[in-house]
């Protein structure tokens, strides 16, 4: 997304007196470091290194871990794409509502992007079926959206042969067969119809070949003699066990497909479920993105309970946006458990603790298997020369540019108190120095055009995230004379 972040003081026509529109903390005195880069302009005269190796081993250093095992990039919106497009083609799953380019880094190379928490519920994106033709072979998008698409059926996601582009007979409620608890076994649909044209070519039984046991027909029948009691795992919903194939053993160990508590058949079940209201993590997840601290609304994932998720998925990788880390009290993981896991990605940013978005400057942690990954897929020179030397300024003198963050975080709840007590308006809670807030009335788009057209202060329209209205916006704490300014505005706004 191009157009739509916070901080677009470029389409405004007149000056703003207080940004509270990025979750970038304006009060940081970066006199130390502006007067470091004013004396060190004679980089700009040669190339950069071609990887920021210098400040990766200084970095690397400040965390106690190996050099190998860190990759700095151009600001943490680089990182995303990088690791979007090292597993290009993936199963991904997002957190929302939440930063808009882990999505969209993922559909720009080709992901299958499920959503877990918004509006939208748990679905995967409609472009997976007419847009991926790698959805096949036991991939999991196949059976979320058309559960009676037989394994490694490429028709069933490229031609839609029996329906239209979406495969009807495949879609829940409209499978003229049944669907959904229906059986569309061997025995019932031996030559196949009109509604079945493959049945006449060549596929006795009418369903591609595939002998399954389909949702609802966990028994089998003669065409399925692994469906019979001899075989249990065919059982609970994992119909994508097909004749023995190893795809179970892989995906289907720790309960997916709405059976997130497990049974006989899946004794690991009851731990398999994202520590937020959102509903489980299905089997034949790539990549799950989540960002903690999150954006838009400060929720903050306790780090025990994301730890033992990510132990219980060990072929998933986390991707964990911890941009805004250092903002708030929350226990967090550590670049050295990210390691250690191994099945973690984590994402930081030099720009967000160092208000200095204008440089463009972040980094990922990571075990070195999965930083070699990314490598690959790094362009050359992407961080430039200044870049690189604040990045090496601040490694060094790591006390540059200090924030009380308790008292930061004392004001953003003061804050947050005085916004709630307006009538008409709500702000969730939040353990960090931005915060979610939602009008009951009127658009944040008018509001945010009131604000700074009479009172030269900015918000962030939140609107286009994911699961969100036209009444959210999002704020991030700053000075209490301008946090009192805002509040005020506010009030006069919804008053008047």
């Amino acid at each position: 997304m191009i157009v739509g972040h916070g901080d677009d003081l470029w389409r405004l026509g007149r000056a703003i007196v207080a940004n509270f529109s990025s979750n970038v903390y304006g009060g940081v005195d970066l006199t130390a470091l502006k007067e470091h880069l004013a004396a060190s302009l004679e980089v700009i005269s040669h190339y950069p290194e071609p990887e920021p190796y210098t400040l990766e081993r200084a970095l690397a250093a400040l965390h106690g871990i190996a050099p190998e095992c860190i990759c700095v990039t151009n600001g943490a919106t680089e990182a995303i794409y990088l690791i979007a497009q090292a597993w290009r083609e993936s199963r991904s799953c997002i957190l929302q509502p939440t930063f808009s380019e882990y999505a969209d880094a993922c559909r720009l190379h080709g992901h299958c992007v499920r959503s877990l928490g918004s509006a939208r519920g748990d679905k995967w994106d409609p472009q997976c079926v007419n847009a991926a033709p790698h959805c096949v072979n036991g991939d999991t998008r196949c059976v979320m959206e058309y559960p009676q698409c037989a394994m490694e059926d490429t028709q069933c996601i490229m031609r839609g042969p029996r329906g239209d582009n979406r495969d009807t007979h495949c879609v829940n409620g409209r499978d003229p067969r049944g669907d959904m608890g229906g059986t569309l076994s061997i025995k019932e649909y031996p030559r196949g119809d009109n509604r079945d044209p493959q049945g006449d070519m060549g596929d006795p039984q009418g369903v591609m070949g595939d002998q399954q046991c389909v949702m609802g027909n966990a028994l089998g029948d003669n065409g399925d003699p692994q469906g019979v009691s001899g075989d249990p795992r065919c059982a609970n919903g994992n119909l994508r066990y097909v004749n023995g194939d190893a795809q179970y053993v892989k995906e289907y160990h720790r309960g997916v497909m709405g059976d997130p508590r497990g049974d006989n058949q899946d004794p690991q079940g009851d731990n398999n479920v994202i520590p937020t209201e959102a509903v489980g993590l299905s089997g034949g997840i790539s990549l799950f993105w989540l960002c903690n601290p999150n954006n838009p609304d400060g929720r903050v994932i306790p780090k025990e309970q994301l730890l033992a998720q990510i132990a219980n998925n060990p072929d998933t990788i986390f991707v964990i946006d911890q941009s805004y880390g250092f903002f708030t009290e929350e226990p967090l993981l550590t670049p050295a458990e990210a390691i250690a896991a191994g099945n973690v990605l984590q994402l930081h940013s030099m720009t967000k603790r160092y208000a200095m978005p204008g440089l463009r400057l972040g980094y990922i942690t990571g075990s070195q298997a999965l930083i070699d990954r990314i490598r690959e897929v790094r362009m050359p020179w992407s961080v430039n020369a200044l870049a690189i030397e604040a990045g090496l300024f601040l490694a060094s003198h790591p006390s540059t540019a200090p924030i009380d963050k308790q008292a930061l975080l004392k004001e953003a709840q003061r804050l947050r108190d005085e916004l709630n007590a307006i009538p008409g308006l709500s702000v969730e809670p939040t353990k960090a120095h931005f915060m979610l807030c939602h009008l009951d009335t009127g658009t944040a788009a008018s509001l945010k055009r009131y604000l700074a057209e009479n009172h030269g202060l900015l918000i962030r329209d939140a609107s286009n995230f994911e699961g969100l209205d036209a009444g959210h916006f999002r704020i991030a704490a700053q000075t209490r004379e301008e946090n009192d300014m805002l509040v005020k505005a506010i009030k006069d706004y919804i008053l008047r």
